[in-house]
This record gives structure tokens, C-alpha cells and sequence, in this order.
């Protein structure tokens, strides 16, 4: 079994269920700019973890990235006080704690967004490091974030797993050094994400507590 001393997690389709009700977000925005519509399928095979870049890939200019993404903030609080962590998610971390296993979240999501989410689902004190897209200027695939989660943490590379639901995650750990696991519960498909070669392919983020047995 792995010694793994931490775990880096990301957040949206990885600890919290939260990216179906985001592609109804951005199916809104398209149609209210007159673009064509995206379904689940398409959207799995080509959204990347840098939003700009899928927004771009849909038409849409650079100048206008600043009001969309106010705009996809105001539509996603809207209406999603509903939204709730996977099944098993909060006991897999109060179990890691236990362990002594240091965790950090890295997303390219709001912070305020996700400091709120943490907080209304009481799980915020198990992090010792929330980086968020507010916080590193280049979005996943770049391991900026997961690198300075790990300086956060005071962990080396190679005793961290990262954990995330998309190629641009397992791109991101491997590129800062880290074991990846990934997991088959948010928006990139198994194939996508073993074309990527993780360490570790799950149903979902409570696998990981079997690398802990």
C-alpha cells in the first residue's frame, strides 16, 4: 500500500455534486448569447477545467470572458443552495483526518463560492489549504495550484495523491509530481480519464480510503 502523507481533492464533480446543475448554468448563458446548445454528452467530451478555453472554443471573444463569468456566478447562486456533497464524501474525510492524512482543495472555481459551499456542508476544517482560480492565475493543467497546496500542507510531491474528475486534474498532479486518482463521478468520462494513465481509477472519492487499509 502507498504512504501517501496528504491528499489534494478537487472540488466540483470530485467531493461535491455540483456539475450537471453547472451545465444548466452554462446552457443558459449560451442561449442568452444565441449560441447552439450543448448537451451531457458533449459536454463531457469537451469541457476543459480552463472555462475560458471552452468558452472560447464556443465563439466566444476573450473581451467578454470578465462579464460571463459574473454572469455564470449570478445564475449558479440562483438556485444552488440544493446541491450536496457525493454520498460517503463527508465520513471518507472525517476518516482521512483520523489517519493523520493532511488534504487541500485545488479548484479552478470562485473562492467565495467554495469557501460558502465548504462552510454550509461543515467541512471546511478539514483542509489545511483551499487554492482556488481567485488565488493561482493559471488555471488546471498547470500545477501551480497543486504545488502550492502541497508548499501549504508542507508535504513533498511524491507522498501527495491529487484526486479529480478530469484530464486537466490528473495533467495538473502528474505535472506537479503527485500519485492521481481518478474518479468516474463528475464530468470527464473513464475513457478520457484513463487516456491520461492516473495511478488510481475510482467510482468516486471514497475509494481513496482504500489506499488507506
Amino acid at each position: 500500500m502507498p504512504n501517501f502523507k496528504a491528499v489534494i481533492f478537487d472540488w466540483d464533480g470530485t467531493l461535491f455534486d455540483s456539475v450537471k446543475y453547472a451545465l444548466k448554468v452554462y446552457r443558459k448563458q449560451f442561449k442568452s448569447l444565441g449560441l447552439p446548445d450543448v448537451h451531457w454528452r458533449n459536454f463531457r467530451k469537451e469541457f476543459m477545467a480552463d472555462y475560458h478555453k471552452y468558452y472560447a472554443s464556443k465563439g466566444v471573444p476573450p473581451s467578454a470572458f470578465d462579464d460571463i463569468d459574473k454572469e455564470w456566478i449570478r445564475l449558479y447562486d440562483a438556485e444552488s443552495k440544493n446541491l450536496k456533497l457525493f454520498p460517503g464524501a463527508k465520513r471518507m474525510l472525517s476518516a482521512l483526518k483520523r489517519r493523520g492524512i493532511k488534504m487541500a482543495i485545488v479548484s479552478n472555481g470562485s473562492r467565495p463560492r467554495i469557501l460558502r459551499e465548504l462552510k454550509a456542508h461543515g467541512i471546511g476544517h478539514y483542509f489545511g489549504a483551499v487554492v482556488t482560480g481567485d488565488d493561482i492565475p493559471e488555471f488546471k493543467p498547470s500545477p501551480k495550484g497543486v504545488i502550492y497546496a502541497l508548499g501549504e500542507l508542507r508535504v513533498r510531491p511524491a507522498d501527495a495523491l491529487y484526486v479529480g474528475d478530469m484530464a486537466d486534474d490528473l495533467l495538473a498532479g502528474k505535472r506537479a509530481g503527485t500519485k492521481t486518482a481518478a474518479v468516474a463521478c463528475g464530468i470527464h468520462t473513464v475513457t478520457r480519464l484513463v487516456e491520461e494513465k492516473p495511478d488510481y481509477v475510482m467510482k468516486d472519492a471514497t475509494g481513496v480510503l482504500q489506499l488507506f487499509k
